[in-house]
């Protein structure tokens, strides 16, 4: 018997299980899957600037 019941997928845009880099005194959030990268997009986000 197959279950009918499956997991539910997650629709995109969706934020569950990412991490929050808050940049810009709290203006801009970038989410991102890998927490260890943070320090990445701050520096390349103050490149931008």
């Amino acid at each position: 018997m197959k279950n009918i019941h499956s997991k539910p997928k997650i629709s995109a845009g969706s934020t569950t299980g990412m991490y929050a880099v808050i940049l810009d005194g709290g203006r801009t959030i970038i989410y991102t899957s890998d927490k260890s990268k943070e320090n990445e997009i701050r520096e390349k986000y103050a490149l931008k600037k």
